[in-house]
């Protein structure tokens, strides 16, 4: 079943990983926004045991899922992309960016079989990298990042996709069907919105970065972005 409600999540630089695009130093938070009635929307959020396949069928049915399998399959897709080698990226329109990223999200949709999200590009605050609108169905990326050329911005884009993409995995799990076939992974998902999302400002950084949620979507990414090599002539990482 499908919530009415939205997730948002906005990333902002690690000290080390500073771009271009952005003159202050602003460290890599997430938020996530719930509905007003939290408490009826938790309740959707099932914990009993006899809601998990049991280990034998989840590794029979859900093997596709398995996120080595999936990240790799992404990796090979973007590697195959022509239009992701900086010298190609630095002469693509804003709006023909948008379409590779689309198509980069359409990919990765049918790797994790969940809904697609449109992405959209907009100007968005310095030091948000973008953010996933779980009700609007779409994922909006900072167009400072796709205006600038440099290697580490285009880094930083395509892994932006990956993580917020991998938020959209998380929620498809939770609210409409669970496809994850690590069990405790996809507990610690549930149990992260159930009990409530942490942001940074309200319960510090530490606690933030350290939710399941925002681990899990971190180590993902940062696992798809290490296995670019995009030819001979440059790299992502």
């Amino acid at each position: 079943k499908v919530m009415p409600d939205a997730h948002r999540s906005l990333e902002c630089a690690l000290p080390e990983q500073q771009s271009d695009c952005r003159s202050q130093k602003r460290m890599w938070q997430s938020e996530v926004a719930l509905p007003d009635d939290t408490g009826g929307w938790q309740d959707h959020l099932n914990l009993q045991d006899d809601s998990f396949p049991s280990v034998e069928s989840v590794e029979a049915d859900f093997a596709q899922f398995d996120e080595f399998k999936q990240a790799k399959l992404l990796a090979d897709y973007l590697n195959g992309l022509e239009e992701l080698h900086p010298e190609m990226w630095s002469n693509l329109s804003i709006e023909e960016k948008e379409e590779v990223f689309q198509r980069i999200e359409r990919q990765f949709s049918e790797v994790a079989r969940r809904p697609e999200m449109k992405i959209e590009i907009e100007e968005l605050s310095p030091g948000i990298h973008g953010f996933i609108d779980w009700r609007g169905k779409r994922i909006v990326i900072n167009a400072c990042l796709l205006s600038s050329d440099t290697p580490d911005d285009l880094r930083t884009s395509v892994k932006t996709l990956i993580h917020e993409g991998r938020h959209a995995y998380q929620l498809s799990n939770v609210v409409i069907k669970r496809t994850e076939p690590n069990i405790e992974r996809f507990k610690a998902w549930t149990t992260n919105l159930q009990t409530g999302y942490k942001n940074a400002a309200q319960f510090g950084f530490q606690a933030y970065y350290m939710q399941p949620i925002e681990v899990d979507a971190r180590t993902f990414s940062e696992n798809v972005v290490s296995q670019l090599k995009l030819g001979e002539r440059s790299s992502l990482v």
